[in-house]
């Protein structure tokens, strides 16, 4: 009976179900989620940048990738008609989906736009698409960004910056005063302890301006 009322609320939505498969207008969540009718689904294949990731440009300029990805993924789905095919659980009470735009892979379209990278956990089907936005440097590939499960790690292990758009991390070690970058190799390890005179930049400039020096790597 509750499978019957659930369906019934779709349909009135204006969503059609199948066995396996949900078609609708899809609203935007963030660069992998959506939610048809009343069903959230994770975009199978591929992991986007979260709403509150942020992104270095190659002049130390940070801005919110997450956030523009959203926006990107909005304007694409803008008066479409999606198709999914449940492929299973995806985690956090959404469905994992193979959508699809005009018969066209959704997946594959943001990935070969440079607006997601190929997630490890499923498939490498999309490999192909994103070494040809890497070549070419599009979207996401023209800046300096964690993956986003890297991020999220980052988020469990680390305090995070008081503000988003200032990532930068002022570290006073034997070797001085250092500052790393997101890209850098050991960022998630750096651990900013305000008590001892360390402190989060929002721009390599003001790093520099305040004695601080670029990790080697």
């Amino acid at each position: 009976m509750r499978g019957l009322i659930y369906g019934v609320a779709l349909w009135i939505a204006g969503v059609s179900i199948g066995a396996a498969d949900v078609t609708g207008n899809a609203r935007v969540i963030d660069g992998d989620t959506i939610v048809i009718g009343e069903l959230r689904i994770r975009l199978a294949g591929m992991d986007a940048p979260e709403n509150d990731q942020t992104c270095q440009t190659e002049h130390g300029v940070n801005w919110r990738c997450g956030q523009w990805v959203t926006q990107e993924l909005r304007a694409m789905l803008r008066g479409q008609t999606v198709y999914c095919e449940d492929l299973g659980d995806g985690g956090y009470g959404r469905m994992l989906g193979a959508c699809k735009v005009d018969g066209r892979d959704l997946s594959a379209a943001l990935v070969a736009r440079g607006y997601a990278w190929v997630d490890p956990r499923f498939s490498q089907d999309l490999v192909g698409a994103e070494k040809a936005a890497a070549i070419e440097g599009l979207g996401l590939w023209a800046m300096s960004s964690l993956r986003p499960w890297d991020h999220r790690n980052q988020d469990r292990q680390t305090p995070s910056a008081p503000n988003p758009d200032c990532v930068i991390k002022g570290n006073i070690s034997d070797n001085g005063r250092i500052y790393h970058l997101p890209h850098h190799q050991h960022y998630d390890a750096t651990v900013i302890n305000e008590d001892r005179g360390e402190r989060w930049f929002c721009t390599t400039q003001a790093a520099e301006r305040a004695g601080w020096r670029v990790a080697r790597q």
